[in-house]
């Protein structure tokens, strides 16, 4: 670390002066304004002003170089920074080493800005590095720590693997099987309810067809008969397509009453 000394006179040499060795020496810029604050300067030194004028100079330089304020910590116990937000304008440290809390302020406004003092700080943290990956060749190339003779150093045996050439693959390694033909999908078929609709529709009386056989008073007592109505109770026939464990014995019976066998 280096070092600098200053020599002065303090019988003959005015503080201005010393203060000018003391910033020339540094290399401060307008350093009689920078050292004169906040430090007790009288016009006549004697050997215990001079030390202690000493003292507040390097407690200074040390805030310069910190950025902080002689005498007043940079952070607090918890690692917060002064904020006028919500610490003591005095910039008080409590027993427990935090800043002295500012009056009239309310929990969660103090609580609030004091994590995101905190969060900030921790923003601010310098990266660390990463340490570098440890090789064969940077181990090997480590300084070793000297052994006393009277211990027997044995030399690290290093292991090496031969390097076993890549085989290529066969061609016939994955035999080739033909991709299974495609299934045959049924055709879908139609549903009971669908089946017996158009078996009814071919036989049901119309007015343009007045000679088919099956009227369709007989399909409306047969459907009150298994219950199949709306909520007026009128038959509907539409709704035997949720019931359609009725449609055999409904076809059975209007069959029975066309003379056709099913």
């Amino acid at each position: 670390m280096a070092k600098i000394s200053i020599t002065f006179d303090l019988a003959t040499e005015s503080r201005e002066q010393i203060i000018q060795q003391v910033t020339s020496a540094l290399g401060i810029d307008d350093g009689p304004e920078i050292i004169s604050v906040g430090i007790d300067m009288p016009q006549n030194f004697t050997h215990e002003q001079a030390h202690n004028l000493g003292a507040a100079v390097g407690q200074q330089l040390a805030a310069m170089m910190t950025d902080e304020v002689p005498g007043e910590p940079k952070l607090d116990a918890e690692g917060v920074p002064w904020d006028e937000r919500i610490h003591s304008g005095n910039k008080t440290i409590t027993a427990k080493g935090v800043w002295q809390r500012r009056k009239n302020i309310a929990d969660p406004t103090y609580h609030a800005i004091k994590a995101e003092l905190k969060k900030l700080v921790g923003s601010q943290a310098p990266a660390v590095p990463p340490s570098p990956p440890v090789t064969a060749t940077s181990a090997a190339n480590a300084p070793v720590a000297a052994v006393p003779a009277s211990v027997p150093t044995t030399p690290p045996q290093v292991v090496t693997q031969t390097p076993v050439p890549p085989t290529a693959p066969s061609l016939f390694a994955t035999p080739l099987v033909p991709p299974a033909p495609a299934a045959q999908t049924a055709a879908p078929q139609a549903s009971q309810f669908a089946q017996f609709s158009t078996w009814l529709l071919q036989r049901l009386r119309t007015a343009d067809k007045p000679e088919r056989p099956l009227l369709k008073e007989w399909l409306d007592q047969i459907l009150t008969h298994y219950g199949i109505v709306n909520e007026a109770g009128t038959p509907a026939f539409t709704l035997l397509q949720h019931k359609e464990e009725y449609i055999p014995d409904i076809k059975k019976w209007l069959a029975d009453a066309i003379g056709e066998a099913v």
